[in-house]
């Protein structure tokens, strides 16, 4: 929200939302229909809908991120997790270069 928040600042105006949905594909259905905008990261659903128009913002407007993970050492972590894990991981260090 944050992000939004300091664009709305920018430009001077206040949006009108009218809904809010936490399910990325509502919001991508929706967005496609031509029924309203969202700001959202680059979200591998929105990748492959057919209909969506992705405008990066301009580089004094992009908004970082800050992600924390935590598991037990114990645990057993399926390939899915730990592949996330690396992407982060990825991330991260890329950042930092």
């Amino acid at each position: 929200m944050r992000a939004f928040q300091n664009l709305s600042e920018k430009s001077k105006k206040k949006p009108e939302v009218p809904f809010y949905f936490s399910d990325v594909q509502t919001i991508g259905q929706l967005v496609s229909s031509n029924i309203g905008i969202t700001l959202m990261t680059e979200f591998p659903v929105f990748q492959e809908m057919e209909g969506l128009v992705k405008i990066p913002l301009v580089p004094e407007d992009k908004e970082i991120f800050y992600i924390q993970y935590a598991y037990l050492k114990s645990a057993m972590l399926n390939q899915e997790v730990q592949k996330l894990i690396r992407i982060l991981d990825e991330l991260s260090w890329e950042d930092e270069g």
